[in-house]
């Protein structure tokens, strides 16, 4: 990620922020109009579900781009089924990618039933749009254009791929490493605060203001930054290699709920935090290895591409070109900081011993992308007992 140019952009941000404000003020209005109409269990769901969604305009109705009208159409088809296809689409519980493919099957198969309808237009822009309209402080708006312009601007490790549902969670990340920077500009905040009335929603989690500036980055092409010395900021880190066998463990178990042993609301909420931003970090650091190379091509956030089951979180190439699977763990406290391991990381880690790495993050800062890494190989049985989820803390003899 590219601080200098992130900074540019954010005074750019500041200097025009009038005009850009003036022009998407609509989208606070519109999350604060859904917050006061919304009502999962109302009886006339449709009338609800129109009301709540009026004043959506560019977000779900521009040119040809009808998923405004097909929700409302869909709910006046089958009012119930679709009442229980966004209950389960707010189940935070479920992954992501999970409760969008069956959001847009359940769509697919009332389609089916309408007259003359052919298109759903329930994609992965309309559906992170209720899903931001729904939990404004946990989620952002979302298009495919803006992240496939931003994360190129930003020189964001995620890469956008077209049609992926996998891109929602990526710019989520993308936001959640830009937003600390917004936050500690005190000039912006008093200009976003100063924009809001009693007809806004008040952003208290200022998703929307992130989603705000990175739109205006991408779309906005008289911001005028200018992109020259802009090398990305370079920092020294402490990284070493290490065995299990160098260490003292103690384990302690505590029951995780979920789906398949994995805490998914524990993950959303690590997301907005450390966890993400630490594997971001990993990633980085692992892309900057086979810079230059074709191997670098195989280096992949897995984690956010296939989803948490799969045991680790990143895909990359050791010294000598070789898979190896990378679990991050990270704490901003020092390495003897507890931290956890699911019973599916450490099977995974047992079934490839050979590949598999814990990339153990400590002194982390998420803002600075700064911290120091002990890195340690094979199965992880050794430190673990057989409970669902161990609480790791390491202790150097």
């Amino acid at each position: 990620m590219n601080q200098k140019i992130l900074s540019k952009y954010i005074a750019a941000y500041k200097e025009h922020f009038s005009v850009i404000s003036e022009k998407e003020i609509y989208k606070w209005k519109v999350v604060a109009h859904f917050q006061k109409h919304w009502d999962i269990n109302a009886t006339d769901f449709h009338a609800m579900l129109k009301e709540s969604i009026k004043t959506t305009s560019n977000l779900l109705a521009s040119g040809n781009y009808l998923a405004r009208r097909m929700i409302r159409t869909c709910a006046a088809q089958d009012p119930e089924r679709v009442r229980n296809a966004f209950k389960k689409a707010y189940d935070l519980e479920i992954p992501l990618a999970d409760r969008y493919e069956e959001f847009k099957a359940t769509m697919v198969d009332i389609v089916s039933t309408i007259p003359d309808a052919q298109n759903h237009y329930q994609d992965h822009r309309a559906f992170a749009v209720y899903l931001a309209l729904r939990y404004p402080e946990k989620f952002y708006l979302y298009k495919y254009g803006m992240y496939n312009q931003a994360y190129q601007l930003f020189e964001f490790p995620l890469k956008a791929k077209k049609g992926a549902v996998s891109n929602i969670e990526k710019f989520y990340s993308l936001c959640e490493w830009i937003k600390p920077f917004l936050l500690k500009d005190d000039e912006l905040i008093r200009l976003h605060h100063k924009r809001l009335d009693k007809d806004t929603y008040q952003d208290p989690a200022y998703n929307l203001l992130t989603q705000d500036f990175i739109y205006a980055c991408a779309n906005y092409e008289w911001l005028n930054v200018n992109n020259t010395d802009t090398t990305a900021i370079s920092t020294p880190i402490q990284i070493e290699e290490l065995n299990l066998a160098d260490f003292q463990s103690a384990a302690l178990a505590v029951n995780l709920s979920g789906r398949s042993g994995i805490d998914y609301s524990s993950r959303n909420e690590r997301n907005l935090k450390i966890g993400t931003a630490a594997e971001l970090f990993v990633l980085q650091l692992e892309q900057a290895k086979w810079q230059g190379s074709k191997k670098k091509n195989k280096i992949a956030h897995t984690s956010i591409e296939q989803g948490d089951g799969v045991g680790y979180d990143i895909t990359s190439i050791d010294e000598n070109g070789n898979e190896i699977f990378i679990e991050v763990k990270a704490t901003s406290g020092s390495f003897k900081t507890p931290f956890y391991i699911t019973k599916n990381e450490m099977h995974c880690s047992i079934q490839n011993k050979k590949k598999y790495r814990l990339y153990r993050v400590y002194n982390f800062n998420s803002t600075t992308q700064t911290g120091d890494i002990k890195i340690f190989k094979g199965s992880l049985e050794s430190i673990c007992n057989e409970p669902v989820s161990y609480m790791i803390n390491l202790k150097e003899r």
